[in-house]
Formats: C-alpha cells, sequence, structure tokens
C-alpha cells in the first residue's frame, strides 16, 4: 500500500511541474515569430521552427517579449536553447527583464562556438516586484547567424 501511495505522489508531482505555465507564447517558434517583436526571422531546421538573429556589426540584435506575472509571483525559471551558425562570429548574449521603472536585471550568456544546441537555464527573482515586464535576448555585436529555439519562462 504504501509503494501505490509513493507512485501516486510521485505522478501528482510530476504532472504539476511538467503543467506548469509557459508565460512565453510560441517560445518554439512553430508559429514563425508570432508574438515576438525585434530584428529577428524565422527558419525550419531539422523539421522544427526556429528564431534566427542575424548579427550587426556595431549595435546589439534585440528580440523580446511582454510577461505579464501573477501578483505572487517571485521567482521566474528560464529556459532555452541556442545554437552558433557556421558564420558565428561575435560576443555572446544577455538574457534580461525589464521593468516598467526601466530597471532590468540579466546574465550575461558566453556562446559555445561547437555549432550544436545549448541549453540555458536561469533562474530569475523578482526582487523589485513587476506584475509586468518584457523578456529580451539581446545579441552583443559581431558576424553570422545564432539560433534560438524552446524558449520557457515557468513562475515557481
Amino acid at each position: 500500500m504504501k509503494k501505490l501511495l509513493w507512485i501516486i505522489i510521485f505522478c501528482l508531482v510530476g504532472i504539476t511541474s511538467f503543467s506548469a505555465e509557459n508565460l512565453i507564447e510560441n517560445g518554439d517558434f512553430e508559429n514563425k515569430t508570432r508574438k515576438w517583436d525585434g530584428d529577428l526571422d524565422d527558419e525550419v531546421i531539422d523539421e522544427n521552427g526556429v528564431a534566427v538573429v542575424e548579427l550587426e556589426e556595431s549595435q546589439d540584435t534585440i528580440l523580446w517579449q511582454r510577461v505579464e506575472l501573477d501578483d505572487d509571483t517571485f521567482e521566474l525559471e528560464v529556459k532555452l536553447k541556442y545554437k552558433p551558425g557556421m558564420d558565428y562570429k561575435g560576443r555572446g548574449f544577455r538574457i534580461l527583464f525589464e521593468r516598467p521603472d526601466t530597471s532590468y536585471t540579466y546574465r550575461d550568456i558566453a556562446v559555445k562556438q561547437n555549432h550544436a544546441w545549448q541549453d540555458v537555464e536561469w533562474k530569475f527573482t523578482n526582487i523589485k516586484k513587476a506584475a509586468r515586464m518584457k523578456f529580451r535576448i539581446e545579441v552583443r555585436p559581431g558576424e553570422g547567424t545564432i539560433y534560438f529555439d524552446d524558449v520557457r519562462i515557468v513562475a515557481k
């Protein structure tokens, strides 16, 4: 009986954590760039929609989306994938949350040059409590292309 109870608890915890709502719309880019703003395009790679960013030589290239938070949301978990193109020569990218008062919290990501998909995870704590923020990906200046996919933000 105890074994059955543990299996039920495990399944319920698994279902709860799996079904957490993604606060980003179209984070998998299967609907092209719908709901995203900024300098990005879309492409299909291995039958999978992805965001494509062409780097600028003298300025950041930015893609963003608004995120609505519940009053009790204090921590967010960000997950995304990126892949540098074969022609990529850049200085990485930054993921950040910008609050309505234009203050922001960010994390810089150094791009691995192995031209394979890389996972990024970040736990962001909303210290200044804002109900609405912009989630931005700012690609640093350089040359070439970088791809993004499976952008996911979940309230914790």
